[in-house]
């Protein structure tokens, strides 16, 4: 006697419509499809972009945009990774477009930039100047440890 695979085939796809379903109804998704947008004004410097980092990192990715001809000064290490870094070390998709601004650091002992440690950590720059920075270690103004590219 032969079985039908129908009820299985049946079952299964219920099944993924079913969590399809609670996917939009719900919100339910994972955090690589979520992300954040950030505009920082001139008036937040280098502390708005650190901010606006962190919370790009935290929502799973996102779009960061920077006000046209302004320098966003670092004037201290946010973190020692890989020996100290201006900025919050990008673990997500982060993109930062410039407009014509600049990223300065003008503290000779950190870089700008630490793209690493996750696949998911990637970093596009568009329209945007990287100055300053430095550990003595991998990278000036930017340094890419494992992040995807």
């Amino acid at each position: 006697m032969t079985r039908s695979r129908w009820p299985t085939r049946l079952a299964t796809v219920l099944g993924i419509l079913a969590a399809s379903t609670a996917v939009s109804m719900f919100g339910f998704a994972s955090a690589s499809l979520a992300s954040a947008s950030a505009t920082v004004p001139c008036s937040g410097g280098g502390a708005g972009l650190v901010a606006a980092m962190t919370a790009a990192n935290a929502a799973g990715g996102g779009t960061i945009n920077l006000a046209a001809g302004c320098t966003y000064s670092l004037t201290s290490a946010n973190n020692m990774t890989g020996g100290g870094n201006g900025l919050p070390v990008v673990s997500t998709s982060i993109t930062i477009n410039g407009n014509g601004a600049t990223i300065a650091g003008n503290n000779r002992h950190f870089r700008i930039f630490f793209i690493g440690g996750a696949p998911a950590a990637r970093l596009t720059l568009n329209g945007v100047t990287v100055t300053g920075g430095n550990t003595g270690g991998p990278g000036g103004g930017i340094a890419n440890i494992g992040g995807g590219c």
